[in-house]
C-alpha cells in the first residue's frame, strides 16, 4: 500500500483508524479492502492505455464507495 488514503482524509480520526485497523479484523479487511481499490483506481487514472474500460472502472468505484460508507459508519458506531 502506498499511503492510508483514509487517514489522509479524515486526520481527525487517525488515532481511531489505527487502533481498529491493529484490533479489529473486521475493520482491517474493509480498511485493506479500500485501499487497495483507491490505489488501483489512482492507477488508472494515471495510465492511458491501463485496458481497463470505464464499466470495470465505475465498478470498482460503487465497490470502493460503498466500503467508505461502511468505514464511516463503523468508525461511527465504535
Amino acid at each position: 500500500m502506498e499511503t492510508d488514503t483514509l487517514i489522509m482524509e479524515q486526520p481527525q480520526n487517525n488515532r481511531k483508524l489505527h487502533d481498529l485497523k491493529e484490533n479489529d479484523l473486521n475493520f482491517r479487511h474493509m480498511y485493506i479492502n479500500y485501499e487497495e481499490l483507491e490505489t488501483l483506481l489512482r492507477f488508472y487514472s494515471q495510465q492511458k492505455n491501463s485496458g481497463a474500460n470505464k464499466k470495470h472502472i465505475d465498478e470498482l468505484e460503487k465497490k470502493r464507495d460503498h466500503l467508505k460508507h461502511h468505514i464511516n459508519r463503523y468508525l461511527y458506531e465504535h
